[in-house]
């Protein structure tokens, strides 16, 4: 009897040090937070539509989905809410934007008519109107010599228009194209091959960038595939591993100097900053052996084809863009029936890609009646 309740007391023991023990492991070292991931941080959808029926978080543990509640949702008119949605335990909070579907479709409507009033009104005036619209746009959204830089020039009869050509801007992803082109001057002269694998290492590693989630570091990619995601997706990694396996982002804006005979100064060699002249350089550089580089503008005619420099032109172009906080750019070609080269960068809190969808159009109507 006296051994049993030994034994008992010993069991007892051991199971509040467990249970002590537990407890210190589990405040020190907490177990992992599965709580759901939200698809989306908005959700756009009309007044009365069940949002339940289109949109759904899931849980990271076990992929399981699970429905938005309808019954925390109380749209009784158009707006925006935001709305707390539980989540085990945490809450993650989603703006919905509620839509009247009339009122939206009248007021898409309004906006095409607008458009074709401002199309009407800029293919009504003369090439010098044309310029003073460019400028009382540029005035109008506070564009100047710190912020904003213009290069345009028709690839046949040498016009053009240049505003702050010479100021050195944040390149953000533009450097991408004269780094495609390397590479192929390299295939050319033999010295590469795009079926050649290079090495991802940690130097190129992003973790903005999906790449990692396909290749883990240590692979090798061919380059085929990363010029590919380079140009079409603006995948840092991918272009991280081309200019690496240069030598560096150093050696490769020095490499790259052959494309413009513009004077450089140590500003160009250490930071990611282009002018607007260097840029149409390279477009020139490039229409000028678009034999050689035919894969190149097959690729660059994938991006962004409705957006850009492309939003209001409805005609053949190639363009690569580049974005980084408030820097907005893009630089391409538009192939009328004199191709012209056209470069913006501009660094503004305003909406970027709005500023270059309107400048480009201005400078498209420029460029026919330059041609009349």
């Amino acid at each position: 009897m006296k051994r049993n309740t030994i034994l008992q007391l010993v069991c007892i023991i051991l199971l509040l040090i467990a249970i002590i023990m537990s407890s210190v492991f589990i405040y020190f070292f907490p177990a992992k937070n599965y709580s759901c991931q939200l698809r989306a941080d908005e959700i756009s959808l009309y007044l009365g539509e069940e949002v339940s029926d289109k949109y759904s978080t899931y849980f990271v543990d076990d992929r399981t989905n699970k429905k938005i509640d309808s019954s925390l949702l109380d749209f009784t008119q158009a707006g925006d809410y935001v709305v707390d949605i539980p989540c085990q335990d945490k809450e993650y909070a989603i703006l919905f934007h509620v839509i009247d579907q009339k009122q939206f479709q009248s007021s898409q409507q309004a906006k095409r008519d607008q458009r074709e009033t401002k199309e009407m009104e800029l293919s009504s005036l003369s090439k010098e109107q044309v310029v003073q619209e460019l400028y009382r746009y540029i005035q109008e959204k506070d564009l100047h010599e710190g912020n904003f830089a213009l290069a345009y020039e028709n690839l046949i009869t040498g016009d053009n228009l240049l505003i702050n050509p010479d100021n050195m801007m944040f390149a953000a992803s533009t450097y991408k194209l004269p780094l495609a082109m390397f590479y192929y001057d390299e295939i050319e002269s033999g010295r590469r091959l795009l079926e050649d694998y290079l090495m991802y290492d940690y130097n190129s590693y992003d973790e903005q960038d999906p790449l990692h989630d396909i290749y883990p570091i240590g692979s090798y990619i061919k380059t085929e595939d990363l010029i590919y995601n380079s140009l079409v997706y603006s995948d840092n990694t991918s272009s991280l591993i081309l200019f690496n396996n240069l030598g560096g982002f150093e050696v490769f804006k020095e490499v790259i100097k052959k494309y413009s005979e513009i004077e450089y100064t140590e500003e160009y060699l250490h930071n990611n900053e282009f002018t607007v002249r260097y840029l149409n350089d390279v477009l020139k550089y490039l229409h000028q052996s678009e034999e050689k580089y035919q894969d190149i503008l097959e690729l660059l005619k994938l991006v962004f084809p409705d957006d850009y420099l492309r939003r209001y032109i409805d005609v053949e172009a190639i363009q690569k863009f580049g974005e980084y906080d408030t820097a907005q750019n893009s630089t391409g070609i538009i192939y009328t029936k004199e191709p012209y080269a056209i470069t913006i960068m501009c660094d503004t809190p305003m909406n970027g890609i709005d500023i270059i969808a309107d400048i480009s159009e201005i400078v498209y109507n420029y460029h026919l009646k330059a041609m009349e």
